[in-house]
């Protein structure tokens, strides 16, 4: 992303903003002002970024079908360069935590104390009245904070 000529910071011309941004130690020698001349390129690269997702999701939605029916074929684009193809993701391993109960006490214990075991809230909201219980077990939700920029 670059800036234009008499943008914030300082900047006299095209600037890659990447190298502006100031770094956690020097933020807090940027002004307010300057930071709120920054709100409207924000929510406009923002939007870029949007709407590039939503162009590169629809392409996708074209290339990886026929990709899928033809497993040994890949597509080139040998004029740019360009090679597409499946690339094999995988998973975390399931692990049967019921076998583990039943024929492993011991080492379920170690899981549950050493903190490898967690409870999956969205399954405990969908099971409601099976594990209704599990409310007076909850303790705070951990807190985040989410910039919002938004036109007035």
């Amino acid at each position: 992303m670059t800036q234009s000529a008499g943008g914030p910071l300082g900047w006299d011309g095209p600037v890659d903003v990447d190298s502006a941004v100031p770094t956690e130690e020097t933020w807090h020698n940027v002004s307010q002002a300057d930071l709120e001349e920054l709100l409207h390129t924000y929510d406009h690269e923002r939007s870029e970024a949007n709407r590039h997702e939503a162009a590169k999701e629809a392409l996708g939605r074209m290339l990886k079908p026929w990709l899928q029916a033809n497993p040994t074929e890949e597509l080139h684009d040998d004029e740019r360069g360009f090679r597409g193809y499946l690339q094999v993701r995988r998973g975390p391993k399931p692990y049967d935590l019921l076998a583990i109960w039943n024929k492993d006490r011991t080492l379920f214990e170690r899981l549950l104390f050493t903190g490898c075991l967690s409870v999956n809230h969205k399954a405990v909201e969908a099971q409601g009245a099976q594990v209704a219980g599990m409310s007076r077990y909850s303790g705070p939700e951990p807190v985040t904070y989410s910039l919002q920029v938004v036109k007035k």
